[in-house]
């Protein structure tokens, strides 16, 4: 059994070895989903892990979110929150390796109050510039353009944010979410769906490149691909993404998919979960 093994701790040459393999350069940027546990023992934690990705590759993206900022969510009034400002830290669920990242590599942070993204290396400044309150994922769809590639480490497609991408881009209904600015002020965007249902998409990306770091499994596969299977599901199965979670927001995606076929989201008139 596994957890009789022995497992050596994973140090920086092994994770910058296993990124070698998967054919990774400083002429690849990639947007990075990771778990930190998922490895085992690390010599140096996150930390060694990010200087590896930033001695490895020429452009990082990471997700950055703090949830904690919402301030109305599932129908109703969040009480407690936070304003968003760049120092805020990214919420735990999207792990220490983000965290860590922004705590101390100091890379540029895009100002979204709820999905912001860390971003270093080269073209960072103009992938932190296109995004907006109505653009959420502008940077990773600005760094699938340049042939971007989704970088996963230890975890699987339900934490892939490309795919979120590629459900805007295939007119999945997208709903709506409000949150507070550091100066007080609250602002609606378009907020992703459920990402429970995620894996769903593996079979179509079953080419991703895969290698063993630690107890790791790490893969790499191209945004576009990702971005052309997720649309290309969707018009087969429109609510293939969709979790059973009866009381998920997915439902109410469901309703609206059931009614409508697939058009262009809040452009073509999707309710908020408040009016659905």
């Amino acid at each position: 059994m596994e957890s009789m093994l022995f497992f050596r701790a994973v140090g920086y040459r092994e994770v910058v070895a296993g990124l070698a393999r998967l054919g990774l350069s400083r002429r690849s940027g990639v947007v990075v989903h990771a778990s930190l546990s998922a490895f085992g023992q690390v010599q140096g934690g996150a930390r060694t892990v990010v200087q590896a990705l930033l001695d490895t590759v020429g452009t990082l993206i990471m997700p950055a979110f703090t949830y904690e900022t919402i301030t109305w969510t599932e129908g109703r009034r969040a009480s407690g929150t936070a304003g968003f400002h760049s120092g805020l830290p990214v919420s735990r669920e999207i792990g220490r390796i983000p965290e860590v990242f922004r705590r101390e590599f100091a890379p540029l942070r895009t100002s979204h109050p709820v999905l912001s993204f860390v971003v270093a290396g080269t073209g960072a400044s103009e992938l932190a510039a296109v995004q907006s309150l109505e653009r959420p994922y502008g940077p990773i769809e600005k760094l699938a353009e340049h042939g971007g590639e989704v970088l996963l480490l230890g975890v699987d497609h339900r934490s892939n944010s490309t795919i979120h991408l590629g459900e805007q881009l295939a007119g999945r209904m997208i709903l709506v979410r409000s949150a507070r600015l550091a100066s007080g002020q609250v602002v609606s965007f378009p907020f992703p769906n459920c990402s429970a249902a995620f894996g769903r998409l593996a079979w179509e990306l079953r080419g991703a490149r895969r290698v063993k770091v630690g107890r790791a499994q790490v893969q790499a596969v191209a945004m576009s691909q990702v971005l052309a299977a997720t649309q290309h599901l969707l018009a087969l199965h429109p609510t293939a993404l969709l979790c059973r979670s009866p009381s998920c927001r997915c439902q109410t995606v469901r309703r609206w998919v059931q009614r409508r076929p697939l058009a262009a989201g809040l452009a073509a008139g999707a309710p908020s979960e408040k009016g659905a």
